[in-house]
């Protein structure tokens, strides 16, 4: 039972990471400036972004680009 409810709880808690990732992408989005640096840095294209944003290793990355970048 003590196993369920951790393994539940680790599945809310990477949902709402994921969540707060997007939030965070939308930020990034909503700022031409950002978005440009974003790009540059990822390597990413504007048409690649949906895509990438399905993996869970891209999301972690974009709270780092958040957390690290300064205009």
């Amino acid at each position: 039972m003590a196993n369920q409810r951790k393994a539940e709880s680790r599945k809310e808690a990477q949902a709402a990471a994921e969540q707060l990732a997007i939030a965070a992408l939308g930020f990034i989005a909503g700022e031409p400036e950002r978005l440009g640096r974003f790009l540059a840095m990822t390597g990413l294209g504007p048409a690649s972004i949906r895509d990438a944003a399905r993996e869970p290793q891209f999301l972690a990355g974009v709270l780092d680009h958040v957390a690290a970048d300064e205009p």
